[in-house]
């Protein structure tokens, strides 16, 4: 579902008259590689409630998947790829209702407002626009606003790592390049969400 997901969402994408992302075989067969890993968390990850949490999330999955090839491959995110992955979100809250208590919701909405108004301002939308939809499925995991702020730490310090190994972090502490954010916040999500199920 994860390949699926994604391959529909690139399909979709080359409608598009500006659209410049073409992928050479060896860069298929690493996307289907990732797609297959991605599936495997996906599996470990939603065994309380098999039928629709792999369902959309391996949908939920396919479209942070395609966001990452979209950014390291032009910098930016179709807006389309969110418009997917806020339906799907959607369809889980609407069968979540009922126990997702309204303090949730509340620091979700203040994790989005900061997202939007401060955040935006440090990097790119589509950065916010993920750590958002990220904090939807926190909440659907009984979270709130910590799950979300670890997320983003745990995101953070993979970039930080990642840069200083790469010698791209100036001497005040800021990279010399900037980088694509959406692969570290998709693998940020994943290690948090192992981490949860581990517990």
């Amino acid at each position: 579902m994860v390949a699926w997901t994604t391959g529909l969402l690139l399909w979709c994408g080359k409608k598009d008259a500006a659209w410049s992302i073409h992928l050479f075989p060896k860069e298929k067969r690493l996307l289907l590689f990732v797609s297959l890993i991605l599936e495997g968390l996906n599996l470990l990850c939603c065994q309380r409630k098999p039928v629709y949490w792999i369902l959309g999330g391996a949908v939920f999955a396919g479209c942070l998947l395609t966001a990452c090839v979209m950014d390291l491959a032009e910098h930016m995110v179709y807006r389309y790829v969110w418009i997917v992955c806020g339906i799907v979100e959607i369809c889980w809250v609407l069968t979540e209702f009922l126990v997702i208590r309204a303090e949730q919701w509340i620091s979700w909405l203040l994790f989005v407002g900061l997202q939007q108004i401060l955040f935006a301002r440090m990097y790119g939308r589509a950065d916010c626009h993920a750590f958002c939809i990220c904090g939807v499925r926190w909440i659907l995991e009984g979270g709130g606003f910590e799950l979300c702020v670890i997320h983003m730490a745990v995101s953070f310090a993979l970039l930080t790592m990642v840069q200083i190994f790469r010698g791209n972090v100036s001497g005040k502490g800021k990279l010399k390049q900037a980088v694509p954010m959406l692969p570290y916040i998709t693998v940020g999500f994943w290690i948090c969400m192992l981490w949860m199920n581990m517990e």
